[in-house]
């Protein structure tokens, strides 16, 4: 047993936890009635206005790149990886599947609600020498905030049934 096979056999088990059946994947596959009219709202402040569609796009709603966003700590993030200046303090953009279930946020659980979260973003996140430089304010007002909380717990489905494996 060695920590990278059981770093893998996390990820091979992290892979089966999915989170469907979500009002957003009932809107997305034609039931406009899915989604309160607050959510359909947001949906266009999520893609345009906000522009988290930007980096959260996809099935899972990801990139899956790295970025600094201005973490309040001095975590090294991917530098830890890559020992390249350019990376400290970047992390992978998280999908947004499942957020009910997943707080608290950030990768190091800094924002404890999403109401948090999304208001670090409007106000263009924490001060960094490597922010990235398209993190500016959002200039949203606090109802867009609210509309944009709502659309983001849209997301969350039927939380996954996880049982406890028997062992011999």
């Amino acid at each position: 047993m060695t920590a990278s096979n059981i770093a893998k056999a996390i990820a091979a088990f992290e892979r089966t936890i999915i989170v469907n059946n979500s009002d957003f994947d009932r809107y997305i596959a034609g039931d406009d009635n899915a989604l309160t009219p607050q959510a359909k709202k947001s949906m266009d402040l999520f893609i345009n206005k906000a522009g988290c569609y930007s980096c959260h796009h996809g099935p899972n709603l990801t990139d899956n790149n790295y970025y600094n966003v201005g973490p309040k700590s001095e975590d090294l993030g991917r530098y830890n990886v890559t020992h390249n200046e350019a990376d400290c303090g970047k992390f992978r953009t998280p999908g947004l599947r499942g957020l009910n279930f997943t707080g608290p946020y950030l990768h190091n659980g800094f924002e404890v609600t999403l109401e948090d979260v999304v208001h670090l973003y409007n106000v263009g996140g924490n001060a960094h020498p490597n922010k990235d430089p398209r993190l500016k304010p959002l200039g949203l007002t606090e109802d867009e905030e609210l509309a944009l909380v709502a659309f983001l717990r849209s997301m969350s489905g039927t939380p996954p049934k996880i049982s406890q494996p028997m062992i011999p």
